[in-house]
């Protein structure tokens, strides 16, 4: 049996790993296409918000990505409208 974790950043870390080899595995390894890979995985994690939570928190916290994405949240790793990594 595994041990459970009990920091929440050592919690993050590992989460993160696992869904990059998931995606690297789905896409290199076996073929998958990206956008469909892309598309499952955030399928997956939108039911599981509306489970969890509710459909008005999923609509939410998808509005607060977009809203991120859009004030430029993410130019540091995609760049800027000018295609400008920071």
């Amino acid at each position: 049996m595994t041990e459970a974790i009990d920091d929440d950043k050592a919690k993050r870390t590992l989460c993160d790993g696992m869904i990059i080899r998931c995606g690297e595995v789905l896409v290199d390894e076996l073929g998958v296409d990206e956008v469909v890979m892309l598309n499952r995985m955030m399928t997956y994690a939108i039911a599981r918000i509306a489970i969890i939570s509710s459909k008005d928190s999923a609509v939410r916290i998808l509005e607060n990505f977009a809203e991120t994405v859009e004030d430029g949240g993410f130019d540091a790793i995609i760049g800027d409208a000018e295609g400008r990594i920071h």
